[in-house]
């Protein structure tokens, strides 16, 4: 996985998990959910781990995450307000 890989299924998880969201307001397909967290869980399968910058201990102060997946590679997505 790469860089523009990993953003793509960021993207993705968050979409779904504003999909999921709907679809409790809507509450009109039972099995939505399940379709959703499935789907979720399928673009996820590389993952291996994640954790807070805080949690790794890494020397920054910034918010951020560390992706660690199944193949050993590593990923620091730096979290920064912008409004």
């Amino acid at each position: 996985m790469n860089e523009r890989e990993l953003q793509a299924l960021l993207t993705a998880l968050l979409e779904n998990l504003i999909e999921a969201r709907e679809e409790l307001v809507d509450e009109d397909e039972e099995g939505a959910l399940a379709d959703i967290a499935r789907d979720m869980a399928e673009k996820a399968e590389d993952l291996e781990r994640v954790e807070s910058f805080s949690d790794a201990e890494l020397l920054t102060s910034n918010a951020g995450l560390v992706i660690r997946l199944r193949d050993g590679s590593e990923f620091q997505v730096t979290i920064v307000q912008s409004r």
